[in-house]
C-alpha cells in the first residue's frame, strides 16, 4: 500500500511543499507544486518559500508559522503567490514537524489555488474553505546524487543512518563508498533503469550500507530520476530490524491515508470500470458509505446524459489519442441530486494492475456563476440590439472590438467589415484630430465625457453628425484596455436646429426692417443730394471732389449694411474664428438704434476692447439682436430704457454661473425697465415656441436660439427678473488665451495694373460701362457684352483673343456660372471671375468644373477689382499673340 499512497500523493493536484524554519528553505515539493510554478524540483528545493510570496505578505506568513506550537501544530490561511501567469491566490494548510525535544524541524504546506473560484463569483472573492491535510516527513533517509554517483544533497535522517555529517558527504563522496562491494553491480543496473524510467514507475531495491563506524545496515532504496535533469533522488529505509521496518511502514501508510482521506478534492480509483477506492469527500458527495462503494461500476455515479461522453473520452485516451485530461461532467448522488465536477484522470498501478486515479473538483458554483454570466450577457446583448443608438467598444488604438446592430446601420457596414475597423477609417482628418484629445483625456483622468460632437462618414460617403459618450474600460488589474460608449445620430436634429435658427433670423430681420429702411433712406439721401450738388458744381466750373467723396462714403455704408444683412441671414454651418466681440456688438447696436422708437432710450457701455472669443460673428450678432428685441417688446408701451454693456470678468465658482469652469469670460448684459416676468414664465423662457406675445407678434424662438448658441460656444446665460421691475440677461462667453488677431494684409500704395485682354459680360449697361472704364484706367483692353449668348458667340469665334473673362452671375436666359461652364469647355485654361451680390450657392465643385477662379461681391471697389484681377492672371499662364 505504500507505493499506492505515494503515487496518490505525488499525483495530487494540490500543491505540497516542505520547508525549513527560519529562512523557509524548501526541502521537498510534489509534481503539482513544480508544474504550478513552472519550475523543476531542483529549482525549488533549496530556495526560500518566501521568494514565491509577494513582499507585502511576508510578515503575515511568518507570523502564521511562528504561531505553530506542539499544542497547536496546524494552521490554515490564505495568501497570494507569484506565478509565471502573475499573482494567484491560494489557501494554505501548514503543519509543523517537531523533534523529540519539541523543536520545529520542518514545515509541511499544502496549497489550493482559489483564483478561478474568486473570478467565477464575479470578483466577490468569497473563499471557500477547503480542508487540506498535510503529510509529515517519513523519517526516511534521502539523498540526491548526480549521474556520476556524487552525492549532492542528504537529509538529517541520512546523517542518523550513516553516522556522517552533511558537510562530510555533500559534493565530496560518491554513494558507491557506502555500498557493499557485492551489491554495486546490481545497484548500477537499477541506477541505469531509473535514469530512463518515467516518474510513476519507481524502482525499489535492497542493499547493504556501511556506516561511519563500519557497521553494515540493510536498507530499502527507492530511486527516481528528477524530471528534466540527470539527477536521481533515492530514499533509504533501514530494514535491519523487521519490526522497526514494519512500524515505519505502518506510520507512513497512515500519514498518506490521512492526506488522501482528508483531501478537499474527490479522489476515486477506478479499475476495470469499477470503483476500487473513494476518499471521504467523494463518499460524502455521492452519498455512499465505504462498504457501499467497493466494486460498484463508476458509471453508476455519472449523470445518464454524460455517461456516453465520459466512457467515450476514457476509451479514446486509452487508445493514445491526445485529449485534454481535464474536462467537466455531472455526477448524481443516491438522492438524485446533481453536482458538476471537473475530472483530472491519471493512469497508475493499483495493487499491481493498471487503473485510473481520478481527482474530481466540485465546480457547481462556478457553473452557476458562468450560467448567470451568460444569461446576463444575453440579456444586455438583447437590450443593446433593441436601442436605436450605436453602442461601441474600441481598444486603445481606436479599433472596434464590439458593437451593436445600430452601429452597423449608422455606418452602413456589415459586422464583418466593421470588426477591427479603426475610427480614422470613418471620419476625416479634421474630426479625427478633434476626437483624439478627448479620448486621451478620458484615458488619462478616468473621467467619462458625454458631450463629444463630431462628424462621421458612412460607407456610401455621406456625412452624419453624432453625439458620442466616452468612458474607459479597465482590465482586472485596473489598467486601461479601451473605451466604450454610445453613438447618437443627431443629423436631423442639427438640420432642424439650423432651420429653426434661420427662421428666427428672418423674424429678427422683420423686426429690424424699419430701421434698415431708415438707414437706406439716409444713405440714398446723401448719395442723391451730393450727386445734385456735384452736377451744380460741374455747371459752375468747380471740381466736385468733396461731393464725390461723400457719395463714395455713402456707397460704402450701403455696401456694409447689405453685407451685414446677408451675413446675418445666411444659411449654412457657422465658422468659428477668433473675433473681438466689442466690434460685433457695436455693429449690432448700430442696426438696432434705427429700429427703436424715440420713446425708448438705449444706453451702452462697451469695455472689452482687446479680448478675443472663438465664435462666428453672426452668432454673437444674433445674441445681441435677439436679447435687445426681447427687451424692446418688454418696454415698447410708453417710455423705457434698454441698457447694453460688455466687459470682461473672472469667474471663480459664482453661484449664478456655477456650471462654468473658473476662468476669464466676456460678459454681455442686456437690461430693460419693462414689465418683467413671473417665476413661472422665467422657467420656460428658453423653451422653443414658448411666447407671451399676442398671436402674430412672435414665434417664441428668439431666447431658445440664444440659449442654444451660448451653450454651443461653451458659455452660460442667466436671467433675473421681477414683475414690474424689468429683466436682466447676462451672457458669459469664454475668452481665448491670446489677445491678438491675425495681422491684416498691408495696403498697396498704388493699384496693380496690366495690359491683358478682358471680355466683360454684364446685362446692366450702366455697370458694364462703369467696370469697363475702371479696367481701362488700369491698362487693360476691354470688350463688353450685355448678353451672355452674344458673349459666348464672340468667344467661340476667337477663344485666344482674350486672356480673362469677367461675368455677372445673374443674367437673363443664361447665368454666369452656365456661361463659364461653356467657355471652359471651349478653352479649359481660360481664367474666369464671377461678380455677384450673393454667392453662397456657388459650391467649390461648381467653380472647379467651370474654370471659375474667384468670386467678387458687388458693389466692387476699384482697388479690390485691380488686386483680384492681377492675382488671377498671375496664377495662370496667359497665351500671347
Amino acid at each position: 500500500m505504500k507505493n499506492t499512497y505515494e503515487d496518490i500523493v505525488e499525483n495530487l493536484s494540490v500543491l505540497i511543499c516542505c520547508f525549513l524554519p527560519g529562512d523557509a528553505t524548501i526541502t521537498m515539493v510534489n509534481r503539482a507544486y513544480c508544474a504550478y510554478f513552472a519550475k523543476s524540483a531542483e529549482e525549488l528545493i533549496g530556495r526560500s518559500f518566501l521568494e514565491l510570496v509577494p513582499e507585502e505578505d511576508h510578515e503575515r506568513v511568518k507570523r502564521h508559522f511562528g504561531s505553530l506550537t506542539r499544542e497547536n501544530p496546524e494552521t490554515t490561511y490564505t495568501h497570494s503567490v507569484n506565478t509565471p501567469e502573475g499573482k494567484r491566490w491560494h489557501r494554505w494548510t501548514d503543519k509543523a514537524v517537531f523533534d523529540t525535544g519539541g523543536k520545529v524541524v520542518e514545515y509541511v504546506s499544502m496549497g489550493e489555488d482559489i483564483t478561478e473560484e474568486i473570478k467565477a463569483k464575479n470578483a466577490l472573492r468569497l473563499t471557500e474553505e477547503r480542508d487540506r491535510s498535510i503529510f509529515e516527513t517519513t523519517g526516511t533517509a534521502i539523498i540526491i546524487r548526480e549521474e556520476n554517483s556524487v552525492i549532492g544533497l542528504v537529509n538529517s535522517e541520512f546523517e542518523n543512518l550513516s553516522g556522517y555529517k552533511k558537510w562530510e558527504v555533500e559534493g565530496k563522496k560518491s554513494w558507491r563508498e557506502f555500498i557493499h562491494d557485492d551489491d554495486i553491480e546490481m545497484l548500477e543496473l537499477v541506477n541505469a533503469v531509473s535514469m530512463e524510467t518515467p516518474l510513476f514507475a519507481p524502482r525499489e531495491v535492497e542493499f547493504r550500507l556501511f556506516t561511519r563506524k563500519g557497521q553494515v545496515r540493510t536498507v530499502l532504496a527507492r530511486s527516481r530520476r528528477i524530471i528534466g535533469t540527470r539527477q536521481i533522488v533515492t530514499s533509504l529505509v533501514d530494514i535491519t530490524h523487521r519490526k522497526q521496518r514494519g512500524e515505519e511502514l505502518k506510520k507512513s501508510e497512515e500519514k498518506y491515508r490521512q492526506v488522501v482521506e482528508n483531501a478537499s478534492e474527490l479522489i476515486v480509483v477506478v479499475q476495470d470500470k469499477v470503483v476500487r477506492f473513494m476518499n471521504r469527500k467523494a463518499r460524502h458527495i455521492t452519498g455512499t458509505h465505504r462498504e457501499g462503494v467497493m466494486d460498484r461500476p463508476f458509471v453508476d455515479f455519472i449523470h445518464p446524459d454524460d455517461r456516453t461522453m465520459v466512457n467515450d473520452y476514457h476509451i479514446r485516451r486509452i487508445s493514445g489519442e491526445d485529449l485534454p485530461h481535464v474536462y467537466p461532467f455531472r455526477i448524481v448522488n443516491a438522492e438524485g441530486e446533481t453536482t458538476w465536477m471537473e475530472i483530472n484522470a491519471v493512469f497508475v498501478e493499483w495493487e499491481g494492475r493498471p487503473a485510473t486515479l481520478n481527482f474530481l473538483t466540485d465546480i457547481t458554483e462556478r457553473r452557476k456563476a458562468d450560467d448567470e454570466l451568460r444569461k446576463s450577457e444575453k440579456r444586455y446583448r438583447e437590450i443593446l440590439e433593441q436601442i436605436d443608438d450605436g453602442y461601441y467598444e474600441v481598444d486603445l488604438k481606436g479599433s472596434l472590438t464590439f458593437f451593436n446592430e445600430s452601429m452597423c446601420r449608422m455606418l452602413m457596414y456589415t459586422p464583418e467589415e466593421l470588426m477591427g475597423m479603426n475610427y480614422r477609417e470613418f471620419t476625416d482628418k479634421t474630426n479625427a484630430q478633434r476626437v483624439f484629445p478627448t479620448f486621451n483625456h478620458v484615458c488619462r483622468t478616468g473621467e467619462p465625457t458625454k458631450t463629444l460632437d463630431w462628424e462621421l462618414i458612412r460607407k456610401d460617403g455621406q456625412s452624419r453628425f453624432v453625439e458620442t459618450s466616452v468612458s474607459v474600460m479597465r482590465d482586472p488589474r485596473g489598467e486601461a484596455m479601451g473605451f466604450r460608449g454610445i453613438f447618437r445620430d443627431v443629423t436631423e436634429q442639427r438640420r432642424l436646429e439650423h432651420q429653426l435658427c434661420h427662421m428666427q433670423k428672418m423674424e429678427s430681420i422683420g423686426t429690424l426692417a424699419g430701421g434698415i429702411a431708415h438707414d437706406f433712406n439716409n444713405i440714398l439721401t446723401g448719395i442723391i443730394g451730393n450727386a445734385e450738388l456735384a452736377l451744380t458744381d460741374d455747371q459752375r466750373g468747380r471740381t466736385p471732389r468733396d461731393e464725390l467723396q461723400l457719395i463714395l462714403r455713402a456707397g460704402n455704408r450701403a455696401k456694409d449694411l447689405v453685407k451685414q444683412i446677408l451675413t446675418f441671414s445666411r444659411r449654412g454651418e457657422c465658422e468659428k474664428r477668433p473675433i473681438r466681440p466689442a466690434a460685433v456688438v457695436e455693429d449690432a447696436l448700430k442696426m438696432l438704434r434705427a429700429s427703436l422708437p424715440s420713446t425708448i432710450e438705449m444706453c451702452t457701455n462697451i469695455e472689452a476692447g482687446d479680448d478675443l472669443i472663438e465664435a462666428d460673428p453672426t452668432q454673437v450678432h444674433q445674441i445681441v439682436v435677439n436679447l435687445c428685441t426681447n427687451a424692446y417688446h418688454a418696454v415698447r408701451v410708453g417710455t423705457g430704457t434698454i441698457e447694453v454693456s460688455l466687459k470682461v470678468t473672472d469667474i471663480d465658482g459664482l453661484p449664478a454661473v456655477c456650471s462654468l469652469k473658473p476662468g476669464r469670460y466676456v460678459e454681455i448684459v442686456v437690461s430693460d425697465t419693462g414689465c418683467g416676468m413671473t417665476p413661472e414664465i422665467m422657467e420656460r423662457i428658453f423653451d422653443p415656441y414658448f411666447t407671451t406675445k399676442p398671436t402674430g407678434e412672435g414665434t417664441g424662438l428668439g431666447l431658445a436660439v440664444v440659449h442654444g448658441i451660448v451653450k454651443g460656444l461653451g458659455g452660460a446665460i442667466t436671467v433675473r427678473s421681477t414683475p414690474g421691475n424689468g429683466s436682466t440677461f447676462r451672457v458669459y462667453l469664454p475668452c481665448m488665451t491670446t489677445s491678438r488677431l491675425p495681422e491684416p494684409a498691408k495696403k498697396a500704395e498704388s493699384l496693380p495694373s496690366g495690359n491683358e485682354r478682358v471680355l466683360l459680360v454684364d446685362d446692366e449697361t450702366t455697370i458694364a460701362d462703369m467696370h469697363k472704364k475702371m479696367l481701362e484706367r488700369l491698362g487693360y483692353t476691354v470688350t463688353t457684352q450685355t448678353s451672355s449668348f452674344a458673349a459666348l458667340d464672340l468667344f467661340q469665334e476667337g477663344p485666344d483673343r482674350f486672356d480673362l473673362v469677367i461675368s455677372d452671375l445673374t443674367m437673363p436666359r443664361m447665368n454666369g456660372d452656365q456661361l463659364a461652364e461653356r467657355l471652359h469647355r471651349i478653352r479649359p485654361d481660360i481664367p474666369i471671375i464671377i461678380c455677384t451680390g450673393y454667392s453662397d450657392f456657388l459650391s467649390p465643385d461648381v467653380m472647379c468644373t467651370s474654370g471659375i477662379r474667384n468670386v467678387m461681391n458687388k458693389p466692387i471697389l476699384m482697388k479690390d477689382f485691380a488686386k483680384t484681377i492681377r492675382e488671377v492672371l498671375d496664377s495662370v499662364t496667359v497665351p500671347q499673340e
